[in-house]
């Protein structure tokens, strides 16, 4: 699921963690091929939400995550200011 920030409300809302892909343009070919990744695996991964936020697209939002490293980033959310870094 992309992040807007209408989907983020849903998101907010939902009690499940959100596994959240950070790259840096959602238009590039290579994010094109991730994203299709990340919708496989939340078919087979129901207790968890997938979503993806590019860089170019919500930067305010994506420097909550330390995006100074090296993109695509993957953490995992509970939603609140904690977050785990997925190497």
């Amino acid at each position: 699921m992309p992040v807007s920030y209408e989907t983020l409300k849903l998101m907010k809302a939902d009690g499940r963690k959100i596994v959240l892909t950070i790259v840096e343009d959602e238009d590039e070919e290579t994010t094109r091929e991730l994203i299709k990744l990340l919708k496989a695996a939340a078919s087979a991964n129901r207790d968890l939400i997938f979503g993806y936020v590019g860089v170019k697209q919500m930067e305010e939002f994506a420097e909550n995550f330390d995006i100074d490293t090296k993109l695509p980033k993957m953490v995992i959310w509970d939603k609140s200011d904690d977050y785990l870094s997925v190497s």
